[in-house]
């Protein structure tokens, strides 16, 4: 049987957004321990908050939205975790991803650990703002040199 793990920041009321987004409500409407039925709960997001897919649309108003995108799309065989500690408004290099040799020729996504995660919580402005990204030759070496799709965590 296959194995999936999920990546994602938990959903819960008062999670980080980005500054001048709405905040995340939950609204819990039926508790069974309250004598209804069932637990029911309204959820009211912004699409671009926590743990998201950027659609094509999102860039581009003629190209498709995430409900066109085949769920197969996010489903990989070879996921690659590189650790590349990396502080702010630093870059992902080639240098650092060749370094990976050939488990990177291998891979069919690549998910990048720069640690800079830890300030989802602790300064969401610092990082959501000064997040590590990939260089402009590392965009184009993964562009040519390997598979299709390639994600992005920090």
């Amino acid at each position: 049987m296959a194995k999936y793990v999920e990546l994602a920041y938990p959903i819960y009321e008062g999670m980080p957004v980005y500054p001048g987004l709405p905040q995340t409500e939950v609204d819990e409407r039926e508790r069974i321990a309250n004598g209804d039925p069932w637990n029911g709960s309204v959820l009211k997001m912004y699409l671009h908050a926590g743990t998201h897919v950027d659609a094509p649309f999102h860039h581009d108003s003629n190209d498709r939205g995430i409900d066109q995108v085949p769920i197969e799309d996010f489903i990989y065989e070879s996921p690659l975790l590189l650790d590349v500690e990396l502080g702010e408004n630093e870059y992902i290099t080639v240098d650092m991803l060749k370094a990976a040799g050939e488990q990177l020729e291998r891979s069919d996504m690549l998910i990048f650990n720069t640690g800079y995660w830890k300030y989802c919580n602790e300064d969401f402005v610092k990082y959501s703002n000064g997040f590590p990204a990939l260089s402009v030759e590392a965009t184009q070496f993964i562009r040519t040199s390997l598979p299709v799709c390639k994600g992005r965590c920090n």
